[in-house]
């Protein structure tokens, strides 16, 4: 997708606030367009369950390339969408 995240989410980045490191993260996360999110980045969507829609099919084409894919061990990432997809069945396909 050639948009940023803030301009598919109608986020104004000016009312964007707050020093934690979460709130860094997110600040800079929504400036990148969708093809350009890390893995770090897709993993932190999915434990924090925002964006979903973004989120999961990138998820997704990650663990589609690499099954053991993971920021911080082997498998992670197909770990953290079992759990988003435990507690959001209605995120479930067909």
């Amino acid at each position: 997708m050639d948009k940023a995240i803030y301009q598919l989410k109608g986020i104004n980045l000016e009312e964007l606030k707050g020093t934690s490191p979460l709130d860094l993260w997110f600040n800079e996360m929504v400036r990148k367009k969708v093809d350009d999110l890390t893995l770090k980045d897709i993993s932190h969507m999915l434990r924090q369950e925002i964006y979903l829609d973004i989120a999961m099919p990138c998820a997704y084409d990650r663990i589609r390339d690499n099954p053991l894919c993971g920021e911080m061990y082997d498998g992670q990432l197909s770990e953290l969408l079992l759990r988003v997809l435990e507690n959001h069945p209605q995120e479930r396909k067909a």
